[in-house]
């Protein structure tokens, strides 16, 4: 179902529905799947594929039973690719019959990352903040939360979502819990993150958070 919290704008939505490819723009953010969105953007690059690159390109132009790469198929392929990525997943999960017949549906299924409107008080808002105990005399916990909102209010937003919930567009509810371990840990399934306790210092909560978020661009933010 990672397909169905996906991001899918309103261009491509019109085209998954029937609409013409000449009246719509999709880009690579509107591909669903980071790894094969990293595959699909080789195609864009202006020297020859090679090597371990070429590989990743024609393993997946043949499950999708298309043309292999040449120097003169690059856009057109890139293009096959992106679509055929966003309409695999929709076919898998049965729901393209809901689509092609309750097509206003499409944006309540499929929010939009360019019309989605990310703001650190929104997601503040949707934060669940763990239970602290006010009878203890540990006070890491309360400062591992402290600095957690000092971060989203200097806006790290869109990476922060992706590490956090595995894309860019925040649920209704976000989980904070504050936990033992070397790094900050992202459970996506479980819309959860977990904070380790032990920080003295913003400057290395934010260090290492900012660490855990970069790996948003090669998986799910598990670290």
């Amino acid at each position: 179902m990672e397909v169905l919290v996906s991001l899918v704008s309103a261009q491509p939505s019109h085209v998954l529905c029937g609409g013409s490819i000449d009246t719509a723009t999709v880009t690579i953010e509107d591909c669903p799947d980071l790894d094969i969105r990293e595959t699909i953007q080789l195609l864009t690059e202006k020297s020859a594929l090679e090597d371990e690159k070429r590989d990743h390109v024609v393993s997946l132009c043949m499950a999708w039973d298309l043309p292999l790469p040449t120097p003169n198929n690059m856009k057109w392929l890139h293009d096959k690719l992106l679509l055929h990525s966003l309409r695999k997943g929709l076919k898998e999960t049965g729901i393209w019959p809901l689509l092609s017949n309750r097509a206003d549906l499409v944006k309540l299924l499929f929010p939009s990352e360019k019309e989605a409107e990310i703001t650190p008080q929104l997601i503040i808002a949707y934060i669940t903040w763990p239970k602290l105990n006010p009878e203890s005399d540990d006070d890491e916990d309360d400062v591992s939360v402290s600095y957690f909102r000092t971060f989203i209010e200097n806006d790290h937003l869109k990476n922060l979502l992706r590490f956090w919930v595995g894309w860019e567009v925040p649920p209704k509810e976000l989980i904070v819990k504050v936990a033992s371990g070397l790094l900050p840990r992202a459970l996506t399934c479980f819309e959860t993150i977990k904070l380790p306790h032990y920080y003295t210092t913003y400057k290395d909560f934010e260090s290492d958070l900012v660490a855990a978020i970069s790996t948003c661009n090669t998986g799910f933010g598990l670290v």
